[in-house]
């Protein structure tokens, strides 16, 4: 766009403005170059909707309403400035928007969101959210473009090569995978289940802990899959099937599991924000843990290395094994004691 440089003082009169712009120039006219927004307005891009891939606009129509008031002249660093739980905004594809009032409403929970507040999360939210997101819901939430808003080199090959993913179709689900892991998991399920309640002799009770044991590690997998929805990637459907996988089968809250795993992808190993780095006072996996005291924004509460921890930390490649052994064969010895129970 252009923009006119009054050369002229709003307190000058008409005469001194005659006479001041004898022999002067036109006003000069200043060109901005072009925004990625308007660069990239008319464009198709492939994303996702329930496991099909679509080419569809990048961007739709603004609501009038929205854009009437939307600022013009937005940079990253005003953007970075409401990144709170009350004031959040985000970008996405070069524009903001204001998603504070929709943050306690978001089916993901306001964690993620604010982790990702006053920054470019344009490739987590396409990683998350359908296609029809963008058309329904974040048009009522824009505020404006982001005027210096650029891709580096890195991420434009990434979104080069998802783009590509997408429409070779290699993210859709090939549900003949699931049917035949369904039924391997049905055989060790029930072998578990007649070995144990069914035989009498020890040998079996035994085998039919080992296999239950199995049973559990593999549903892992699918729990891991279902709590992603990217097994039917309907969110109604893959929730429900997590309850019976995770909650029923497995004895994992599938609501515990996306709460920490949700914030875990969107700030993947961020000290700070990624539940799944913060071990302390057990284990330590960076050495920038230890340069100074954080705040766990998931757990809500300060991570400090004190005498305990230093202490802890120093033997953590005995105490990683142990607890590793531990968690192994705790499926057997769950179904061993349930065994000698029923005895």
């Amino acid at each position: 766009s252009e923009i006119d440089i009054d050369l002229y003082k709003n307190n000058s009169s008409p005469a001194a403005l005659v006479q001041s712009s004898e022999g002067m120039s036109p006003p000069t006219k200043v060109t901005r170059p072009p925004s990625y927004v308007s660069e990239h307005r008319h464009k198709e891009i492939w994303r996702e909707d329930e496991g099909k891939a679509y080419k569809v606009p990048k961007y739709y129509p603004d609501l009038k309403s929205r854009a009437q008031a939307a600022h013009k002249d937005l940079t990253m660093a005003e953007v970075a400035k409401h990144d709170k739980r009350d004031d959040l905004w985000i970008i996405v594809d070069g524009k903001a928007y204001d998603v504070t009032k929709f943050a306690d409403k978001h089916p993901g929970g306001w964690l993620p969101m604010m982790n990702l507040g006053g920054k470019d999360c344009t490739d987590a939210f396409a990683n998350y959210h359908p296609a029809r997101v963008y058309k329904t819901m974040l048009p009522q939430y824009y505020i404006g473009d982001v005027v210096d808003y650029k891709e580096s080199a890195f991420v434009k090959g990434h979104r080069a090569m998802r783009q590509q993913l997408l429409e070779e179709g290699l993210f859709e689900t090939r549900m003949s995978f699931y049917w035949g892991l369904a039924a391997w998991l049905a055989f060790l399920g029930f072998t578990a289940m007649y070995l144990t309640l069914g035989c009498a002799s020890t040998v079996a009770h035994l085998s039919g802990a080992a296999i239950l044991a199995l049973f559990w590690q593999q549903m892992a997998f699918l729990g891991h899959d279902i709590g992603h929805n990217a097994v039917s990637h309907n969110r109604s459907k893959d929730s429900a099937g997590g309850l019976v996988i995770g909650n029923l089968l497995t004895g994992i809250s599938c609501a515990w599991w996306k709460a920490s795993h949700n914030v875990h992808h969107v700030s993947c190993n961020s000290l700070e924000h990624d539940p799944d780095i913060q071990h302390m006072p057990i284990f330590a996996v960076s050495e920038e843990i230890f340069n100074e005291d954080f705040y766990s924004t998931f757990h809500k509460r300060w991570i400090r290395k004190d005498a305990a921890a230093r202490f802890l930390v120093s033997y953590q490649h005995w105490l990683f094994l142990s607890d590793y052994g531990f968690r192994a064969l705790q499926p057997l010895r769950s179904g061993l004691y349930s065994n000698v129970q029923r005895k």
